[in-house]
């Protein structure tokens, strides 16, 4: 929701500082803006559209297929259908 980079970069790099502002007044919860299968809605700034819909899905690293959990992958498709 930072504008780290991927996606959510050049999202941000598009809709200016005020995105960056409005990300920043979004409520954590133990250190989390956003957490992996939930969503956060903010302004868009200087995007043509009202409102951005941030979402995270969740990241697998060293697993194998036989050891991920898809219930997260569940979560991050419910949020998008929503």
């Amino acid at each position: 929701m930072l504008g780290s980079g991927g996606v959510d970069g050049a999202i941000h790099r598009a809709a200016g500082g005020a995105l960056l502002k409005a990300c920043y007044e979004v409520p954590e919860i133990n250190g989390i803006c956003c957490p992996v299968g939930e969503d956060r809605i903010t302004e868009a700034g200087e995007l043509n559209t009202k409102y951005i819909i941030h979402t995270v899905g969740p990241m697998y690293y060293g697993h194998s297929k036989k050891t991920v959990n898809i219930q997260p992958l569940k979560e991050y498709a419910r949020v998008l259908i929503r």
